[in-house]
C-alpha cells in the first residue's frame, strides 16, 4: 500500500528526528569512545581509542583488534622486525595523555629470553615521547650505548620491577624492566600468556608494554589487574592505574587498555 506523506505529518517527522539527534549529543556520547584512524594488521585492523569522563578528561584509552587481525598474520624471523611494526595515533580527544602512540608489533616466532618471551606474541608499547625521537635510537647514534642503559632514578620506576641481568637496550624502543613479582618470570613458573612492562631510555621512563600472546587473545579473556605504581613521577602527566585485556564479543574485538588515569605533577 502507498502512503502520502502529508505536511502535519513531516513537521512530526522534522521534530523527531531534532529530539533523536539531540539525544545523540549526549554526555554519553561527548564521552566518546573516539577512534584513531585504523591499520591493516593480519586479515582485521587495529586502532586505538580513548573514553573521557564527564570534565572531558581521559579516563580509558587501548588499542583494538579485530578478531580478523589474529589471522593471516606474517611469519617473519625471530625477534623484533620492524616490517612487523605498526604505529598506531591516538585521536585528537587523547590529547590530555601523557602517551604519544602505539607500537603495535607483531612477534610470530617471540623474542629474546630464550624459552620465556618465544611464543607467538604482540608487544604493545604505549610510548611517552614523539615517534621521531624514538627513531634516533640507533646503535649508529654515538649516544646510543650508554643512554640505552642508562637508568632511572629508583624512586621513578614501580618498587619490584627490574632490568634482568645482561639486559640490552632495543634500538628504537629502550630498556625493559620486569616485575619481579609475576610468576611468569619465576623458575617453573607458569607459561607466558600476558606480562606487562615499563620501558625506559636515557633514564627517563618512556612507555608502558603489554606483552600479550596470540593464544592467549584467542581464549577471549576478560583480564584486569592493578598496576603497580612508582614513588614519584618525573613528568607531570595523567597516569595509569588499572590494565585490561578483554574480548567483546558483541563486537568480535579484542580490547588493551589503559585506565584508571591519575594526574600527577611534577614541582
Amino acid at each position: 500500500m502507498l502512503y502520502r506523506l502529508t505536511v502535519p505529518s513531516l513537521s512530526a517527522l522534522v521534530l523527531l528526528s531534532a529530539l533523536l539527534f539531540t539525544g545523540c549529543d549526549s554526555s554519553s556520547d561527548d564521552a566518546g569512545p573516539f577512534y584513531g584512524s585504523a591499520v591493516t594488521v593480519g586479515d582485521g585492523t587495529a586502532r586505538t581509542y580513548v573514553r573521557l569522563d564527564e570534565a572531558g578528561t581521559p579516563e580509558a584509552v587501548g588499542v583494538i583488534l579485530t578478531e580478523a587481525a589474529l589471522t593471516g598474520l606474517p611469519d617473519g624471523d625471530e625477534g623484533h622486525d620492524l616490517d612487523l611494526m605498526n604505529v598506531l595515533h591516538f585521536p585528537a580527544e587523547a590529547a590530555g595523555l601523557l602517551f604519544d602512540h602505539v607500537s603495535l608489533d607483531w612477534n610470530p616466532h617471540g623474542h629474546e629470553p630464550e624459552g620465556l618471551f618465544t611464543l607467538p606474541h604482540f608487544d604493545v608499547h604505549f610510548y611517552m615521547i614523539p615517534e621521531a625521537e624514538r627513531m634516533t635510537w640507533l646503535p649508529t647514534n654515538p649516544a646510543f650505548a650508554e643512554a640505552g642503559v642508562r637508568a632511572p632514578a629508583p624512586q621513578y620506576v614501580p618498587a619490584g620491577f627490574f632490568a634482568p641481568p645482561g639486559s640490552e637496550a632495543v634500538p628504537m624502543m629502550g630498556m625493559h624492566w620486569v616485575d619481579s613479582s609475576d610468576p611468569t618470570y619465576a623458575p617453573g613458573g607458569p607459561s607466558f600468556t600476558e606480562v606487562f612492562i615499563w620501558g625506559s631510555y636515557d633514564g627517563n621512563v618512556v612507555f608502558a608494554e603489554p606483552m600479550i600472546t596470540k593464544a592467549f587473545l584467542e581464549s577471549h579473556p576478560d583480564h584486569e589487574e592493578t598496576l603497580a605504581q612508582p614513588a614519584a613521577y618525573a613528568r607531570t602527566g595523567l597516569y595509569p592505574t588499572r590494565y585490561a585485556v578483554r574480548y567483546v564479543a558483541a563486537r568480535g574485538e579484542y580490547e588493551i587498555e589503559l585506565s584508571g588515569f591519575v594526574q600527577h605533577t611534577v614541582g
